[in-house]
Parts: structure tokens; C-alpha cells; sequence
């Protein structure tokens, strides 16, 4: 048996650190902070069946800028954050093997610093790159002069055979699941090696974080958001990988692939089961957007949870397989609005552009069950799709309006590298700014021979404010309670936003509280008195 080798593996950040303003955003309005799945399912993996000895670190780097952030730290220079930190880590710990967890582009400026810092401190480390943006990128990644391999795909069995090996570079440098410099220039091409029964991946364990900002009593969302108290015992679970459908601003399949692989129905429970009776479990998120592929199996899943009476979220579920059982399900478990994605509401967009796997007859049944067991519905649109035409959009706001979600997020089509989106703008010269890595939702990167990115940017502003104030559902059906409590929540986080008091002020006025009423009608005119935006909005939609 060789001595054992130790490994330090990094997140990478989740906000834009070249925004004060996104990590605030980011850290007022989440609930929790997302946990490192991947990096905790390769030591939960290893650990199991390595015949080597290895000693895990994980430096979880979201959880260290929540703290800065609770004692009123705004990191504002990334690069030298990052460079005293890192260099601290890795030279306490001193590993044989550094990897690097980049997940999504928000990071990607920082890698080649991270890099530089990690290969000062310890020159002989080997440093391994991987994730989603590192699959996709792997051969860009792969040539920078302080990396030495990127992990292509997922990482479970390629670092179980790493930390097995003799000869760690020489491991990399033999094996096509690491993408080398070596292996560029002989032109080797890159294989993912999945867990194909992800039943032998073991239970999570979560001891190799710190989940001491994982409970913070934070609200999730603006208008629609619960509030988690410091004593509810949170966790995360993936229930499966892969996803079949062939969305066209979606990258995740790089690394899981297309088909699905589903954690069986008893270890979804039994997993849960031990989080309940070992850690004191009250909250469950469940991260799984294929859960409901498997109808038969979600509920029995479903079922079981209730029977643990634990919350449980969805941060996303598949909207056309929802019915009137999975909606009571639902509402047992502790919600009381679900978040849906349907994207457009043009049944030509959504087979042909985006080619979504939903019709609006299917949205509109499963906002109908929603409904019937007490639960908001909210979903996104995504706007700006090449071929997508005014029309479209003008579709889509009468089906909004037909099918009646509690409120709709605009977002704006955003070409991630390894997406369909992404390489039809890259091919066809619709990119804006070829630098992806802080990107957007509501900026458009993409100008095409029939629209320009502001025309984009404008129309979904106008379409959140068509849908979710002017003619919002809630207030066109008189459930003015829950109209007051959503737009309260807005006026909190943004005091400034006009339509938000014309709503809080229609409200009070059907709930006959006048005096109320004429109050925020007073905060809607001072507004548009004083602001040029707001007015030009209030004057489009013949409120003044």
C-alpha cells in the first residue's frame, strides 16, 4: 500500500466578486448556501473503495465570503482575497493533489491567480481542474501553464484510480479521463467515466464542511420566500443525474450525460431517514430538476418523506408531470408556493427554439392542481432565443395571463459555453462580448439581424411589469391578502419600485382599506414625480 496521499479540493465562488452589489443580492436573499454535492460525493466515494489511504480537505470557499459578509465584509478584490487565502490553505495542508471545483463561468477570472498562488506555495502539487465549466473548457483549461490536468466529467472513478495509482502525474498523463497537455498534442481524446449505479455512491458526509452559515435564518426570494430560523437543521440531496430533454440554453449534460440515473427509491429514503434521526433533519432541498421523470417512483419517495414529517423544497420540479396527487404530496410536505420552469409561453418556441419537453396545456393543468392544494405557482420565461420574434413574446404574455401564475421571472437567454444557445451565437456572429465569465440574466449577450440586445433587455422589463403588476393574477381575482404580503416583500427589498405601491395600493383599495390604500398611492406618485424611468413606464401603461 502506498503512504497516503492528501488532497485539497476548492470551491470556487458563486457570486460575481467583481460586483459588490451581487454578493450582497446573493447573501441577503438566499437561504442557504449552496454545499459542494460533487466534491462531498468524490470523498464519499474514494474514502469507500480506495485501496490507499487519503486524507481529504475541503476549503468550501462560499461559506468563508458569508462570513466575511456577516461581520460587514464586501470582498471588493477578489484576486487578493483569494491569494492570501489559498496560500494559507494549501501551505497548512500541504497536499500531494490540489483540485478545483469550477462549476459556473461567475469564477473562471479567478482561476489563473487560484493557479498561480496554489503552484508558489507548493510547486510539486499536482493541480486538477474540474466541473461543469472545466468539462466543457477542458482543453482551453488544460494548456494554462499552472495546471496539470482537467478532470473531464464527472470525478468520482477518475480520482478513485488517481489516489490508487503509483504515480499520480504519471497516472493523469496515461489516463483519458484527465485532459493533459501531453494528451492535446497527441490528440488522445477525453472519455467521462459516470457512476453508472449511483446506489454505490455512499451516503454524503457532510462533516467535511462547515454548515454553520448552512442554517442562517435568511428568507429565499423577494416577493415569494420563507423564512428559515437559525434552529431548522437544513440539507441538500441529488436524487439523480442526467437529464434527457435537449434545452437549448442548458450545458449540465457535458458532465451527467443524457440518460438518467436514478438513486433508488429506498436509498432516497433511507439517506433521509438517517439525516432525520443523526442530525435532527427539519428541511430537505431536494436539487433534483429530473425528480418527476419517474412518476411511480416520485411519490412513493414523496410518501415516505411525509411519513418523516420534515419539510421538503424544490428549488425546481418538472412541471408537465405534475397532478393532483404529486400537488397534495406536495402540500403535505410544507409548501405553499412551488417553482416551476416553463420558459416560453409560445408552443413554437418551446418545440422548436428552446425545445422544451412542455406544452401550455400541460403548464396549465399542473398550475390548476398547484392551485387546488393551496400552492402558488411561480415560474421563469426565458426571452431572447434567436428566432424568438415580438410575436412570441406577445404570445407568451397571453398565456401567462390565461393560466394565471402567482409571479413570472423574465430571464434573458444566456449562451453558456457547451449549450446549444451558445454555439449557435458563437457560429453565427451573435455574440455581443465574447467574455462569458460574469454573466447575466438580465443582459443580453446577443444581437442577431432581428433584434438588438437592448430591444431585449426592454421587452422583458415591460413583460415583468405586464405580468406581475399590471395585470397580476392575484389582484384580478381579488386575493388581495397574498397581493399585499408579495408586494410588501418587494417594497422591503426594493423602496424605490413604483408599481410595487400602484399594487400595495389596488389591494388595499378592493380589500376596502382606504386610508391604506392612499398611502401607497402617495409613494406611487412621488416616485414617478421623481424619476424619469418610472414615469416613462407609468406613461407606457397609461397610469398617469
Amino acid at each position: 500500500m502506498n503512504k497516503s496521499k492528501k488532497v485539497l479540493l476548492f470551491t470556487m465562488p458563486i457570486p460575481d466578486l467583481l460586483d459588490p452589489g451581487a454578493q450582497k443580492y446573493l447573501f441577503d436573499t438566499r437561504s442557504i448556501v449552496n454545499l459542494p454535492y460533487g466534491l462531498l460525493s468524490i470523498c464519499a466515494y474514494v474514502k469507500k473503495y480506495a485501496r490507499n489511504c487519503v486524507n481529504f480537505r475541503i476549503v468550501d470557499i462560499n461559506n468563508h465570503l458569508v462570513s466575511e459578509y456577516q461581520h460587514g465584509n464586501v470582498i471588493r478584490d477578489g484576486q487578493e482575497y483569494f491569494r492570501k487565502y489559498i496560500e494559507s490553505e494549501t501551505g497548512e495542508f500541504n497536499p500531494d493533489i490540489v483540485g478545483i471545483s469550477l462549476m459556473f463561468n461567475v469564477g473562471y477570472h479567478l482561476l489563473d491567480g487560484l493557479a498561480a498562488t496554489i503552484k508558489k506555495v507548493a510547486p510539486n502539487t499536482l493541480l486538477i481542474v474540474g466541473g461543469n465549466l472545466a468539462t466543457v473548457l477542458s482543453e482551453e483549461i488544460a494548456l494554462k501553464n499552472d495546471i496539470d490536468a482537467v478532470n473531464f466529467g464527472e470525478g468520482e472513478i477518475p480520482f478513485l484510480r488517481l489516489i490508487d495509482s503509483e504515480d499520480s502525474r504519471a497516472h493523469v498523463r496515461s489516463n483519458n479521463a484527465f485532459v493533459t497537455k501531453e494528451s492535446i498534442k497527441l490528440g488522445i481524446k477525453p472519455a467521462n467515466y459516470t457512476v453508472s449505479e449511483l446506489d454505490n455512491i455512499p451516503p454524503i458526509d457532510f462533516s467535511y464542511v462547515d454548515l454553520s452559515n448552512f442554517n442562517l435564518p435568511k428568507i429565499k426570494g423577494a416577493v415569494y420566500k420563507k423564512n428559515f430560523k437559525r434552529t431548522m437543521v437544513s440539507r441538500i440531496i441529488y436524487l439523480s443525474r442526467g437529464c434527457p430533454f435537449n434545452c437549448n440554453f442548458c450545458a449540465g449534460f457535458n458532465v451527467h450525460g443524457k440518460k438518467v440515473r436514478f438513486l433508488s427509491a429506498e436509498r432516497a429514503v433511507n439517506d433521509v431517514r438517517k439525516m432525520v434521526e443523526d442530525d435532527g433533519l427539519t428541511e430537505l432541498f431536494v436539487c433534483d430538476d429530473s425528480f418527476l421523470l419517474d412518476k411511480v417512483r416520485a411519490k412513493l419517495i414523496l410518501k415516505e418523506y411525509v411519513k418523516l414529517k420534515i419539510n421538503v423544497n424544490f428549488p425546481a420540479i418538472l412541471m408537465r408531470n405534475i397532478d393532483d396527487e404529486v400537488a397534495q404530496l406536495l402540500s403535505q410536505l410544507g409548501n405553499t408556493f412551488q417553482y416551476t420552469s416553463l420558459e416560453s409561453g409560445s408552443d413554437f418556441v418551446l418545440k422548436h427554439i428552446i425545445q422544451k419537453p412542455v406544452t401550455k396545456d400541460e403548464a396549465k393543468c399542473a398550475v390548476h392542481s398547484l392551485r387546488k392544494f393551496g400552492i402558488s405557482a411561480l415560474t421563469n420565461i426565458v426571452i431572447g432565443s434567436p428566432g424568438e420574434t415580438d410575436e412570441h413574446r406577445n404570445e407568451t404574455l397571453e398565456t401567462l395571463e390565461e393560466i394565471g401564475f402567482s409571479w413570472v421571472y423574465f430571464l434573458i437567454a444566456l449562451p453558456l459555453p457547451g449549450s446549444r444557445l451558445y454555439n449557435e451565437c458563437k457560429e453565427n456572429g451573435y455574440l455581443v462580448n465574447d467574455s462569458f465569465f460574469c454573466p447575466s440574466l438580465t443582459k443580453c449577450n446577443i444581437r442577431t439581424p432581428s433584434y438588438t440586445p437592448e430591444h431585449i433587455e426592454k421587452q422583458a422589463y415591460m413583460m415583468n411589469l405586464h405580468v406581475n403588476f399590471i395585470h397580476n393574477y392575484n389582484l384580478r381575482i381579488g386575493n388581495y391578502d397574498e397581493c399585499i404580503k408579495s408586494f410588501s416583500n418587494l417594497v422591503n427589498v426594493y423602496s424605490d419600485h413604483a408599481f410595487a405601491y400602484y399594487c400595495l395600493a389596488k389591494a388595499y383599495e378592493g380589500k376596502g382599506e382606504l386610508d391604506r390604500a392612499l398611502v401607497h398611492k402617495g409613494n406611487f406618485r412621488s416616485i414617478i414625480n421623481t424619476s424619469s424611468f418610472w414615469k416613462d413606464w407609468a406613461v407606457y401603461f397609461n397610469l398617469i
